[in-house]
């Protein structure tokens, strides 16, 4: 199984311990607050001149982009705010969009992109944050099962912690699901 590893790293223990779950699994880890992500531009030329390739290459979304979509699982790690990623996580979500097309299909009657790929990975997101609302947990987690129609994911879950006693639930949970999930 090839897990990718996409945190802000603003979490030390979530960070570490997930990290130390991953040690037995093949993974690649990217810290995005340590990376210069340049923000999407919107001009779409990952659709039109570059298929599948952003054409901003001064940082690594694009690599990190290749070895997503060659990926079974993808774990990302963000502080929720508002109920949304943040900003360096939603900086490189933004730059997604080359793995997709700009085509349309209609997915539970709804209109979506169109996957530029046959396989795409699972998503495992953990939001986490001090004093979270309900409402912002559940804007969280509705967030991420739309992002998962989007990134055409066969399975996906969601965490939204904003306790210490939730963390360590949360990466036992983690495990379970990487070793009873992802067989």
């Amino acid at each position: 199984m090839k897990i990718v590893f996409l945190s802000d790293h603003c979490d030390d223990f979530l960070q570490t311990q997930i990290e130390n779950t991953l040690k037995e699994y093949q993974h690649l880890s990217y810290h995005i607050k340590e990376e210069d992500f340049k923000p999407c531009r919107g001009c779409f030329n990952c659709w039109t001149k570059t298929p599948g390739k952003c054409i901003i290459a001064t940082d690594k979304a694009n690599e990190i982009n290749g070895f997503c979509v060659q990926a079974d699982v993808i774990i990302i790690l963000s502080k929720i705010l508002y109920g949304s990623y943040s900003v360096d996580i939603k900086k490189y979500l933004d730059r997604v969009i080359p793995n997709i097309l700009p085509y349309f299909e209609m997915i539970n009657n709804e209109m979506h992109h169109k996957s530029r790929y046959d396989k795409f990975p699972s998503l495992i997101i953990i939001g986490y944050g001090e004093e979270l609302t309900d409402e912002e947990k559940n804007t969280f987690k509705s967030l991420v099962s739309r992002n998962a129609i989007n990134f055409h994911s066969p399975k996906h879950f969601s965490f939204a912690i904003s306790s210490s006693g939730e963390k360590k639930k949360t990466i036992d949970e983690i495990s379970r699901i990487l070793m009873e999930e992802f067989k």
